[in-house]
């Protein structure tokens, strides 16, 4: 049968056999509107049918006037259908994880999304729902548990190209996204929001936006009806609703910080940041001994680049969990990132880099840190194992002089020409710190066939300026003049000076 959405006009085509005589509620797929369906808003029935119907009814109903054997309590217990206790909706709804997942719904993010905005949505919602297998509640943690598996999935589909490509053809044909619920199949009695949070542990988010919706209109003063409401809504990617709801739940009971924390995650998924920061905070402080929630702060702090005061929180989570590997991951993310974010990116190859042995000192102390963390990420200790080879790299030294000078001097003696080549020789982090200092002067012409090596490095600070401002053969003059001087200046500022 064909319904239009009320909202966008979108005709559907629905099989009013699924459709219960009270009604139910269905999805457009094209505006995501959630609409009540009923049987005779969509067919007009011939009148012979109806008089049928008339018949059939009032018979029934004679039937039903006549007296009716006592049934023994053995009977009563056989008796099924409405009066019967019921099955629970979760059990009755396939379970999502075995059907098709629309990854970039729970992503939130664009069909059309780079695979660098991809990566960096992936990684960020690994931190916040690894953080979240944590919770001490069953429900939340089983949620998170299960985001986890889904999320780990997308990565392997979404950043490999052919099977994103595949994926997205199936996207487009086998994906439905609307849910039909029987309303028989809400019942006072049933536990609403447990069957809530079954259906949203099965990632069924729809359904469980109804029960949860269900569940608030019969227990309007139940907390956990409203944050069972804001989950679904969040995880659907109705923000703003779920913020609303959140703060509903907290109104009820103030005293609950699980509602606080994940409140907070809402705004972090929105970069409202310093809401985030104080929902957390906030959830610290009703409970100091939930590791979880000061673990967030870290990662947040972390997060907005206040790798300091990310660092310590993080360290002293992993002092009261030593055997939680998502805290220790936590904080290997935030030394590696820590200690990059105080490096100099080379403008022209887009590179970071080392430019004083203070910044190099502190990058082989994170480094060590970092790999002497345990936990579960191959890509991460990769990484690192990476930028420790090209830490290490900045302690070794190049020669930076000229050859031609070591030739001349070696001529003439044997002993001055290694002189030259020793005290040239160049620790790559002060190279580092040349090219940053020729660039910041606008002196990248300097930077072509290693010249800023031989021109500027091998002058003292008062005659630096010579090395672009003077014609080449004066400062030939000028270096092989002062040779001496030279060699000194060299040997204090590559062997001594930091």
């Amino acid at each position: 049968m064909k319904i239009k959405c009320p909202e966008c006009k979108t005709v559907h085509n629905i099989n009013e056999a699924k459709i219960p005589e009270k009604g139910a509620y269905a999805r457009c797929k094209k505006c995501n509107h959630r609409f009540l369906v009923k049987k005779q808003s969509i067919t007009h029935k011939p009148k012979a049918v109806e008089r049928e119907k008339t018949k059939q009814s009032k018979a029934k109903t004679s039937h039903s006037n006549k007296k009716k054997p006592k049934q023994t309590p053995t009977q009563n217990k056989k008796k099924t259908g409405r009066g019967a206790s019921p099955k629970p909706l979760s059990s009755r709804i396939p379970n999502t994880s075995d059907s098709f997942v629309n990854f970039y719904q729970i992503l939130n993010i664009s069909q059309n999304a780079s695979t660098e905005d991809i990566k960096k949505d992936i990684n960020h919602e690994l931190r916040v729902w690894s953080n979240r297998t944590n919770s001490p509640s069953l429900e939340r943690r089983q949620e998170a548990e299960r985001m986890v598996k889904v999320i780990e999935e997308a990565e392997k589909i979404l950043l490999d190209p052919e099977k994103r490509k595949e994926y997205d053809r199936k996207l487009q044909t086998e994906y439905h996204s609307e849910q039909i619920v029987d309303e028989d199949d809400i019942h006072e009695e049933d536990d609403l929001v447990k069957e809530g949070w079954n259906l949203l542990i099965m990632g069924n988010i729809p359904d469980a936006i109804y029960v949860a919706t269900k569940a608030t209109e019969q227990q309007a003063k139940n907390p956990e009806a409203w944050a069972l409401l804001a989950q679904a809504k969040f995880r659907w990617g109705e923000t703003e609703d779920a913020i609303y709801e959140y703060k509903s739940a907290i109104r009820l009971k103030p005293n609950e910080s699980s509602y606080y924390f994940d409140l907070g995650t809402v705004y972090e998924s929105i970069e409202r940041w310093g809401d985030a920061l104080q929902q957390y905070q906030r959830a610290a402080q009703i409970d100091p001994n939930i590791t979880m929630y000061k673990a967030a702060t870290g990662a947040l702090f972390v997060r907005t680049e206040n790798y300091k005061e990310g660092i310590e929180i993080l360290e002293q989570c992993v002092k009261e969990e030593s055997q939680n590997e998502i805290y220790q991951w936590y904080l290997a993310i935030a030394y590696h990132d820590g200690m990059i974010s105080s490096w100099w990116k080379n403008p022209n190859d887009g590179k970071f880099y080392c430019i004083n042995k203070v910044q190099l000192d502190n990058s082989i102390t994170m480094i060590k840190r970092a790999k002497e963390l345990e936990y579960d990420d191959n890509k991460l200790k990769a990484q690192i194992n990476d930028t420790e080879k090209h830490v290490l790299s900045m302690e070794e030294r190049e020669f930076m002089g000229s050859w031609i000078m070591v030739i001349i001097l070696g001529l003439c003696y044997v002993v001055p020409g290694l002189v030259w080549w020793f005290v040239n020789r160049r620790p790559r982090y002060k190279i580092n710190r040349d090219i940053y200092d020729l660039i910041e002067l606008g002196k990248t012409e300097l930077l072509v066939e290693g010249e800023a090596g031989f021109y500027y490095s091998a002058l003292p600070p008062g005659l630096k300026w010579a090395a672009y401002s003077l014609p080449r053969f004066v400062v030939w003059c000028l270096i092989i003049g002062f040779s001496p001087f030279n060699c000194l200046y060299l040997l204090y500022d590559n062997y001594i000076a930091e």
